[in-house]
């Protein structure tokens, strides 16, 4: 699924940048049912799609990192950039765009959690609970 979403946003903004943005991807086999799913996806969707506009201005190269793992019922995907990093005052519940609106209304609906940090790029982690897959 990432390496899709990935593939998604790349062919979409090559065609409008000359900057060549690599992804190193390296998610654990994780079971998610489809209510977690789903929102995970576009979780992961806006986040690499909002790096890949911002964090690399004028043509910069670079690299957008995506890890996932699981320990005991607890999941975190981590979404970093070696970009130019975020605004000293940044903070996710004061912007007004569509995108970043949608990413803390469905980590509300994972009943998960969000950490921001802006050290050699931006890194947004974001954990949740795993719910029983149901068969």
């Amino acid at each position: 699924m990432v390496e899709q979403i990935t593939s998604s946003v790349k062919e979409v903004y090559d065609i409008a940048d000359n900057n060549d943005i690599s992804f190193d991807i390296d998610i654990d086999a994780i079971n998610l049912n489809l209510n977690q799913a789903v929102p995970c996806g576009v979780i992961i969707n806006e986040l690499v799609t909002n790096e890949y506009k911002h964090a690399f201005p004028d043509h910069q190269d670079g690299r957008i990192e995506i890890s996932g793992y699981k320990k005991d019922s607890n999941v975190t995907f981590m979404i970093k950039d070696s970009g130019r990093g975020l605004p000293d005052d940044f903070s996710i519940d004061e912007q007004s765009s569509l995108g970043f609106t949608l990413v803390n209304t469905l980590i509300d609906q994972l009943g998960g959690t969000l950490n921001i940090q802006s050290d050699d790029g931006a890194t947004f982690i974001f954990s949740f609970e795993q719910e029983n897959i149901r068969g």
